[in-house]
C-alpha cells in the first residue's frame, strides 16, 4: 500500500489516495495506526512498488478514531490558494511564478521560460494560483507553448508540456479496465471572438471580432469576449484572435477511464491513448490513485490535443 513518513520518520500506512487536478492542489488522504500528528507536519508517500517518493506535502486536517488517524496532506500548490491583489507589468509567466513564490517562500525548481512578455496583468482579489493560471493562458494566447506547472515532489516547477509525454501507452490490453468518451462544445469551445480596447483619444471602444461561419452554422454562435490593453495593438489583436480561433474552435473530445495504477501519471503530463476508435495524445486534466491492500487503481480524466 505504499510506505509513509511523518515528519521525517517512517510509520505504519494504511490505505491511501492521492489525488491530482490541472486546476489546484495535489492532496493525499491516508490512514495510519500511528500517534497523533499535529497539522503541519510534513508528509512524503512513496510508491509501493518503485519505492519513489509520489506525493511530498503538509497535514492540513488529521482525524482520529480507534483505529488510528486520517491524515489530510497537501501539497504546496496549497498555498497558492489563498487571495491577493497584485499588478504585474511587462513581465513573463515564468517571472510572475518566481516572483509570487519568492514573497511566499515557496522553493521552486525548473522554471522554464517561453519568452512571451505580458504588457499588463491587475488581480484583484483573487487566489496567487488563479493569477498564475491567468498568465499561462495570456502567455498561450500571444503564441507561446502550453506549459504545465505543479509540484515536483517538493519543489514547484514550470516546464513544456510536449517534455511531459509518459513513455506508456493507455490501451485496454495492458492499462486500462473500463472507459468512456465524451465531446463537448459548452464548457471550452468558441468559434466567434470579440476583443475591446478602450480608444485613448475618444474614449470609447474599439470593438475587433473575428468568426468562422462553418462553426458557427454547424453549432450557433459560441462566443469568447475579453478586453484587451489600450497598448495593444490592432496586427497583436488580429494575431490574438487567430490564437483563440485556432486553440478554441473545436469540440473538446474527453475519455474517462479507470485503469491499473501507475503514479507517473498526474494531472499536467501526456500520455498516448488508443482506445475505441480513437488513437492520439491526449492531456491528463485529473489523476486520482487509489492505494489498498487490493493493489494500486487509478481514475483518470483526459482531454485529447
Amino acid at each position: 500500500m505504499g510506505s509513509l513518513t511523518v515528519s521525517g520518520r517512517e510509520v505504519p500506512c494504511g490505505e491511501a489516495r492521492w489525488k491530482t487536478r490541472q486546476t489546484g492542489a495535489g492532496v493525499l488522504h491516508v490512514f495510519t495506526p500511528a500517534s497523533e500528528f499535529a497539522p503541519g507536519a510534513s508528509v512524503r508517500f512513496y510508491d509501493p512498488v518503485t519505492g519513489e517518493c509520489v506525493f511530498d506535502g503538509f497535514v492540513f486536517t488529521s482525524e482520529q478514531s480507534e483505529e488510528g488517524i486520517w491524515l489530510t496532506a497537501y501539497d504546496r500548490l496549497r498555498y497558492l490558494m489563498y487571495r491577493d491583489t497584485k499588478v504585474f507589468s511587462g513581465k513573463t509567466a515564468a517571472e510572475i511564478i518566481r516572483e509570487i513564490c519568492g514573497e511566499r517562500g515557496l522553493p521552486v525548481g525548473d522554471i522554464e521560460e517561453n519568452g512571451r512578455k505580458i504588457a499588463s496583468l491587475i488581480a484583484d482579489n483573487r487566489p496567487l494560483l488563479d493569477m498564475i493560471r491567468l498568465a499561462l493562458e495570456q502567455s498561450r494566447l500571444l503564441g507561446g507553448e502550453a506549459m504545465s506547472f505543479f509540484d515536483d515532489r517538493g519543489k514547484l516547477v514550470l516546464k513544456r508540456e510536449k517534455s511531459l509525454m509518459l513513455p506508456v501507452k493507455m490501451d485496454g490490453k495492458t492499462l486500462v479496465s473500463s472507459y468512456r468518451f465524451t465531446d463537448d462544445i459548452g464548457t471550452d469551445t468558441y468559434n466567434r471572438v470579440r476583443l475591446i480596447r478602450k480608444n485613448r483619444r475618444s474614449g470609447r471602444r474599439d470593438i475587433f471580432v473575428k468568426e468562422n461561419p462553418a462553426s458557427i452554422a454547424k453549432w450557433g454562435v459560441l462566443q469568447y469576449c475579453a478586453q484587451v490593453l489600450q497598448s495593444t495593438t490592432d496586427g497583436e489583436i488580429a494575431a490574438m484572435m487567430n490564437e483563440i480561433l485556432g486553440q478554441k474552435n473545436r469540440a473538446v473530445h474527453g475519455i474517462e477511464a479507470e485503469c491499473t495504477g501507475d503514479s507517473r501519471f498526474r494531472a499536467g503530463t501526456l500520455c498516448q491513448a488508443e482506445l475505441g476508435g480513437f488513437s492520439g495524445s491526449c492531456r491528463i486534466l485529473e489523476a486520482d490513485h487509489r492505494y489498498t491492500s487490493g493493489g494500486h487503481t487509478m481514475k483518470l480524466k483526459l482531454e485529447a490535443v
